[in-house]
């Protein structure tokens, strides 16, 4: 078994969640941050992005894109995962 590094993720099935703002397509292609904790998915049927670290609660931005998305989670792990909901909530445009 491999170490996971910090920039590491893997793909993540979340269809089974109910996650606000994301359809169960889109939940099943889902990213995860084995070290920092973190699950994230985008719905490009909704254009809204879900995140949460280890078990906490979901929290959604609308009009989010994928890449707006994919931009703030590694800015977020490079920093800390303890600021990543506050990255996450100053990713605005």
């Amino acid at each position: 078994m491999t170490e996971a590094t910090e920039f590491e993720f893997a793909s993540v099935d979340l269809s089974g969640e109910a996650i606000p703002a994301v359809c169960s397509e889109c939940a099943a292609a889902g990213i995860e941050h084995l070290v920092a904790g973190l699950q994230a998915v985008h719905c490009r049927h909704e254009n809204a992005a879900a995140w949460r670290v280890g078990s906490g609660p979901w929290h959604t931005r609308e009009n989010m894109t994928a890449e707006q998305l994919r931009d703030a989670v590694a800015r977020a792990v490079i920093a800390s995962p303890a600021k990543l909901i506050q990255a996450m909530s100053a990713q605005r445009h």
